[in-house]
């Protein structure tokens, strides 16, 4: 009779979980793990008593619950369901489960509270719950766990107060996480835990303000994670103490002062965590012996050369440092020239820094480097060409520096990987070079406030990761600041006039900054093929010529901003289409006529616009055709006037010239007229005018 099946050594199945599998009543070790296995459970009544091992973890088992006929496997003392994103919540029937000694149930959707009933499972060594959707308070059950080992919880919805009850029967703890959850550590100042740690993860727990003097017992930790916990204080010289060396240490986020000791426990694996703290003093010289150091967001201060360059680590024939950040501190002087002893060196920040003098040779040799980050320091000269050596790059920012020349042309030759490319607020002068179209992957590309001239390559709609508005890329970004190197991107992107550092998301940002430099020519019409991109900034420039008609086809656009330069015509109509914009700026060009209607366009203050002969809404200034009834009436009453103006001007002249024919015409042309009409008025007009003024005399003086 089958006992024994193993699917993973069977084959990747794609399938559903078969009913025939839960039908071998005979089945002692079922081991299912990572066998592609789709849907969810199969629906059935089985009862498996002879059933001791169950690993299905890592399949696709969604929108599934566990099913009631799991809880009923009395001989089961192994269950594996981790990485199905299983839904529903937890039977209470799992308090039948009496023999199991280690159940995995991580990384899927369950909700709800932790049944009390978990309290019967008295053979229970191993309990990983962790990354559900598990609230309610601490669980109260587990205090009855006494031969629980290993107890995962983290990153869960769980919130309350955590006492000294909660783990006076846990004396056999040896790994305890519970990182990402809302609780709230409140015991006794003398409390000595009844456990010996090796493990001890409480990132974001409410621990504070003092260091936790608790610590002190656990003379076998190896492992602490103390981040974003409110502690406060000098670290105690005992804690460095605690073990020779730690295998990893997190103290970042809190508010801890003072300086770092001279010598680190630190090994050739040791991952040491003391970011955003507010530590002085120089760096401690072994510290770079480990695998990963993060000393970022400090107060650290002086040369980095007798940490980085020290004899000892010359003469070591294994440098495992692979991540080493150092940036947002108060380092100074020249960046050291002896690189080539990290050559497992992935990552290195030193951003923002008071680092001066040129980027060293020695940078050359990682060829293994996939970010650097020099960005806000007074660094000079021109970007050296050795940086072709580190072909893996995938991350370069050389913003805010004193860096002058050329972009090279080097970075589209030998740096393909480029995803990231920050360039900003440096003394960078001459075109664009073509070669940077060769950057496919590049979906960050920021060049401004340079002294650019020369015209936009036209060839930037080669920028693939841009053009395609799918933007679920996945990169290989190195870790500052996570858990044993898993991925944390990151980059400093400006978006809408503001400066903002991207982490995990920065696979859904696309932007093109090449704002306050002095380029001409035209906007390429080439650049409205880039359907992915977010942000477009093109301000501050010489650009002239007219907006492309087809920018109406950069859908994902949501912030444009294309103002202070020369640029001409009409706002383009399919402008309009752009329903994601939210920042928007095409003031101080010679932009004329109406702006577009649209539910966004309209919806932007009027400086968006100003400095051009625009009219209509946002701006105070109608356009005519904004009232066709108005102007036409308007029109119509101006026609009445100068109709009536013409024909009263008509008539007076038609009259005068009548008059002047009828009377002085005769005159003119006929003697028998001139003579008659000097008659009358000599012999009867003049002397009826004589006698009327005498009467009127004698009238005036009687």
């Amino acid at each position: 009779m089958l006992s024994v099946l193993e699917g993973y050594k069977l084959n990747n199945f794609n399938s559903v979980l078969p009913d025939w599998i839960f039908s071998l009543s005979n089945l002692i070790r079922l081991d299912l793990y990572d066998s592609n296995f789709i849907g969810p459970f199969p629906n059935g009544s089985w009862i498996l008593n002879s059933l001791t091992h169950l690993a299905a973890g890592h399949n696709y088992l969604s929108n599934s619950t566990i099913p009631s006929y799991l809880y009923g496997f009395p001989s089961l003392e192994y269950l594996d369901l981790s990485n199905n994103n299983l839904q529903g919540v937890l039977s209470s029937a799992i308090g039948n489960l009496t023999s199991i000694s280690s159940l995995h149930l991580s990384n899927n959707s369950l909700k709800g509270e932790l049944p009390m009933s978990t309290r019967n499972l008295c053979n229970l060594q191993t309990l990983d719950i962790s990354y559900n959707q598990l609230n309610g308070s601490f669980p109260e059950s587990l205090a009855s766990l006494s031969n629980l080992t290993r107890l995962d919880i983290a990153s869960n919805q769980l919130e309350g107060v955590v006492t000294e009850a909660h783990f006076v029967n846990l004396t056999r703890l040896s790994a305890f996480s519970a990182s990402g959850n809302s609780l709230i550590l409140r015991v006794s100042p003398d409390w000595i835990p009844p456990f010996h740690l090796r493990l001890l993860l409480m990132g974001s727990w409410n621990l504070g303000p003092q260091f936790p003097t608790r610590l002190k017992s656990q003379k076998d930790i190896q492992t602490v994670k103390l981040a974003s916990t409110g502690i406060s204080g000098i670290v105690p010289s005992w804690f460095w103490n605690l073990s020779v060396s730690f295998s990893y240490v997190n103290l970042c986020n809190n508010q801890l002062y003072g300086e770092l000791p001279v010598q680190l426990p630190t090994s050739a694996f040791s991952v040491i965590y003391l970011c955003s703290n507010k530590f002085n003093g120089t760096i401690p010289r072994n510290s770079l012996h480990s695998w990963q150091l993060d000393l970022s967001n400090n107060s650290l201060s002086g040369d980095i050369s007798e940490a980085l360059c020290h004899p000892k680590v010359e003469n070591d024939l294994f440098s495992p440092l692979t991540i080493l950040n150092l940036g947002d501190n108060l380092l100074s002087g020249n960046i050291p020239d002896c690189w080539a002893n990290w050559p497992s060196l992935l990552g290195i920040n030193m951003g923002n820094n008071n680092l001066t003098g040129k980027i060293p040779s020695s940078m050359g040799s990682l060829q293994r480097l996939q970010l650097l980050y020099l960005r806000n320091n007074s660094l000079s000269g021109e970007i050296p060409s050795f940086l072709i050596n580190c072909t893996a790059l995938e991350n370069l920012d050389l913003s805010l520096n004193e860096f002058v020349g050329g972009i090279p042309k080097f970075f589209g030759v030998g740096l393909s990987n480029l995803k990231i490319l920050n360039l900003r607020s440096n003394k960078l002068n001459g075109q664009i070079p073509l070669e940077l179209c060769r950057l496919t992957g590049l979906q960050v590309l920021d060049a401004a406030i340079n002294n650019l001239s020369g015209t936009i390559p036209i060839c930037f709609n080669n920028f693939s990761a841009m053009v395609t508005k799918n933007h679920s890329r996945r990169h290989s970004f190195i870790a500052f600041g996570d858990f044993f190197g898993i991925p944390s991107e990151k980059a400093y992107v400006v978006m809408k006039g503001r400066e903002d550092m991207y982490a995990e998301i920065v696979s859904l940002v696309t932007s093109l900054d090449l704002s306050s430099n002095k380029l001409s020519g035209e906007i390429p019409k080439q650049l409205t093929s880039l359907q992915g991109l977010i942000s477009l900034n093109l301000s501050g420039n010489h650009l002239r010529g007219n907006i492309p008609n087809e920018i109406g086809n950069m859908g994902s656009i949501i912030s444009l901003d294309i103002s202070r330069n020369l640029l001409s015509g009409k706002i383009p109509q399919s402008m309009a289409n752009l329903n994601f914009l939210s920042n928007f700026n095409v003031s101080f060009n010679n932009l004329s006529g109406e702006i577009p209607l649209s539910t966004q366009l309209q919806s932007f203050n009027a400086s968006s616009f100003i400095g051009n002969q625009l009219c209509g809404l946002p701006l105070p200034n109608k356009c005519r055709a904004d009232h066709n009834t108005s102007v036409e009436d308007t029109e119509d009453e101006e026609g009445d006037k100068d109709e009536e103006e013409y024909w009263f001007r008509l008539g007076v002249a038609v009259g005068f010239s009548v008059g002047f024919l009828g009377v002085i015409s005769p005159l003119v042309f006929y003697r028998f007229y001139r003579r008659a009409y000097y008659w009358f008025f000599q012999e009867y007009l003049w002397y009826k005018i004589l006698d009327c003024y005498i009467k009127f005399k004698r009238v005036v003086r009687i």
